[in-house]
């Protein structure tokens, strides 16, 4: 129904122009860096469950399966190296970590330009030979597709595991930090300034 190209453009825009503002944002302001941050992954969303469609129509069986399972292995692989990356970036500018949000984004911009010249928008279902089916009403395809049980729970294993991967990524370096303090039996370097 709509270019998906055109939606991948725009979701990689919103996460690059998102994530370069949120590092801007003063402390006082905090909603506002809680609500771009969210709109950081209604971008990343909006491209990611959107992707996998044109690589679907671009490739067939086992050479589908070999792309899709390249593309899926980008998200936690990008996570990890955002961490290194990110820590390598905050030390080079005063430990500031809103610079790792300022330098990411140039990667979405080089994602978009090549989107824009590289990415022709396939067929759908052009690489299995199918043929166009009538058009229906976004509702009656959002019932058909709530009637689907392994989507629901597969949907609802995913959310969980995205929950507590998000608490884990959140909380994991005070948690190793409080402990190491106490496994060393130093004191914490935050309580003797106080």
């Amino acid at each position: 129904r709509y270019s998906r190209k055109l939606m991948i453009i725009l979701g990689v825009t919103l996460w690059s122009m998102t994530t370069v503002a949120g590092s801007f944002v003063p402390k006082h302001l905090f909603w506002l860096f809680v609500l771009l941050r969210s709109l950081v992954g209604i971008g990343e969303a909006s491209y990611s469950c959107v992707a996998p469609t044109i690589i679907a129509d671009i490739y067939k069986n086992d050479m589908r399966t070999k792309m899709l399972a390249l593309f899926n292995i980008a998200v936690p692989l990008g996570g990890g190296l955002g961490y290194i990356v990110g820590s390598y970036v905050s030390k080079a500018f005063n430990n500031d970590w809103r610079w790792a949000l300022r330098v990411t984004p140039a990667l979405g911009v080089i994602c978009v330009i090549l989107l824009i010249f590289l990415v022709t928008e396939p067929v759908r279902g052009g690489a299995d030979g199918a043929h166009m089916q009538k058009t229906s009403s976004w509702l009656l395809d959002v019932k058909q597709v709530f009637k689907i049980k392994t989507f629901i729970l597969i949907t609802m294993g995913f959310t969980w595991v995205a929950f507590g991967l998000g608490s884990l990524s959140w909380w994991g370096p005070i948690f190793l930090q409080k402990a190491h303090i106490l496994a060393s039996g130093s004191e914490d370097p935050k309580e003797k300034t106080k």
